[in-house]
């Protein structure tokens, strides 16, 4: 198999877990917010990797910190398996809930 068509089947299974996962999340958010929109935002791995310069393990302290768009974020990273796959989809309905709370930074 040629390094292209490699890199177009890895793109294209990156695209389909995406889409996968995002519609996941989406089905859990609608779920447990009644309907109500929360706004989430998402990044390329690109744009994610300049913000924290290329997860840098002196900016890691089980989370990644870095700056985008002149605003201090925080990254969790996940290894690629499988297994996390629920438990991501869970942290992430839970942190965006826990986003708009008004005691909680």
């Amino acid at each position: 198999m040629s390094k292209e068509s490699e890199k177009r089947k890895e793109r294209k299974e990156k695209e389909r877990a995406f889409l996968e996962n995002g519609s996941m999340l989406l089905e859990k958010l609608i779920a447990t917010c009644n309907g109500r929109c929360i706004p989430i935002r998402n990044f390329s791995i690109e744009e994610l990797m300049r913000a924290n310069n290329n997860y840098d393990n002196c900016q890691s302290l089980g989370w990644y910190k870095g700056s985008l768009e002149w605003r201090i974020i925080f990254i969790r990273f996940f290894s690629g398996r499988e297994v996390w796959t629920g438990f991501v989809i869970h942290d992430l309905v839970i942190s965006t809930r826990m986003s708009a709370h008004n005691n909680v930074l």
